[in-house]
């Protein structure tokens, strides 16, 4: 039986682990976790102060300013960051919007790590006089948080034990170094991952009877995809890369100058990806849990044998058409590895 000594012992080991590599990213200026981690943060702050509500706003609205979880219920904002500073704390009320301050009577910054000794250099006028906020109280890191930990009721004890078997793996692995297998090899663990959006695109515009101001649109449409892809893992973009390469492609249509254009679904069973890949099943299905939150595959039910009406999962590709263009240009063309894994859209240019 687990008893509550080891679940709470448990969870303090492996925030331990987690909070050495977010200060040694955060130590050379390297905050591109903090996106994966909202939402394990909204989970655990659901499960530990009973915020049944509590959600991630970046998730309604890309790169919500201000802050990073809501709660209406108890009207409390949360900024999460790997950034201790007292400028952070300052630049987090500057960016409070109007409607946020009627929302939210409470503002409180979750330091992914440590947070700092003392916050001297708080500029206390940029606090609205309608939001309570106390540095002493209000900036709490993983410390805090296991201190809170201690004193859970067992049964929150037990969904955080829970959460963290499902869900800690898919963190921690962001942070660790990949597996040495061909399918996992790619940047090493400090690796700065910077996208390269494409500024024509006119390899993949070649051919398709479209206006310049079409272009221009698909052409963010595009890009979008690509910034979307930033927030992925590698590990996570390499198994969508070879998805994509090996998956069945479903769908067929005939572009207006007769030339075939496949524009839709990459389909991949699930149990051939398990065997395919040198990963447990639970990592798979952590992996196909990142890709389907970040909409980048669905999961669907595919038709081995109508005789007999029998039916196995598969992960679908999930791409808006102009994406795919992309997409199909960059696996005819052997580029596949540059635009997923690279983040290199440069290549659709002329």
């Amino acid at each position: 039986m687990i008893t509550r000594g080891i679940i709470i012992g448990r969870i303090i080991d492996d925030l331990s682990s987690l909070s050495e590599k977010i200060e040694f990213r955060a130590s050379v200026q390297m905050y591109d976790i903090n996106r994966i981690l909202e939402n394990f943060a909204r989970d655990i702050i659901k499960i530990s102060y009973k915020y049944s509500d509590i959600v991630n706003l970046n998730g309604q609205r890309s790169n919500e300013p201000g802050i990073d979880l809501g709660t209406t219920l108890h009207k409390i904002g949360i900024q999460v960051t790997s950034k201790a500073d007292s400028e952070k704390v300052n630049n987090t009320f500057r960016k409070l919007t109007s409607e946020q301050q009627k929302n939210y009577n409470s503002i409180q910054i979750f330091v992914l790590g440590s947070r700092q000794g003392s916050y001297t250099a708080i500029d206390n006028s940029l606090i609205p006089t309608t939001i309570q906020f106390d540095k002493n109280k209000d900036i709490f890191d993983f410390k805090d948080f296991c201190k809170k930990v201690i004193d859970l009721e067992i049964k929150q004890l037990i969904e955080l034990n829970e959460l963290f078997d499902d869900e800690f793996l898919v963190v921690n692995s962001s942070l660790s170094q990949v597996n040495n297998q061909e399918l996992l090899n790619g940047p090493k663990l400090f690796d700065i991952q910077v996208f390269k959006p494409a500024v024509n695109g006119l390899k993949v515009f070649k051919g398709f009877p479209i206006e310049v101001n079409e272009s221009e649109e698909f052409l963010d449409i595009i890009n979008n995809e690509g910034n979307k892809l930033v927030n992925i893992p590698i590990r996570t973009r390499r198994i969508l890369c070879h998805i994509i390469d090996l998956g069945k492609r479903t769908v067929e249509s005939i572009s207006k100058d007769g030339r075939k254009n496949f524009v839709n679904e990459r389909s991949y069973l699930i149990p051939k990806l398990i065997r395919t890949i040198n990963l447990s099943e639970r990592e798979i299905e952590q992996e196909i849990n990142i890709l389907v939150s970040e909409e980048f595959i669905i999961i669907n039910q595919e038709e081995l044998d109508v005789d007999i009406d029998l039916f196995e999962a598969a992960v679908v590709t999930y791409f808006r058409e102009h994406t795919y263009w992309a997409i199909n240009y960059a696996t005819e063309n052997n580029l596949l590895t540059k635009l997923i894994i690279d983040l290199d859209f440069t290549i659709l240019d002329e």
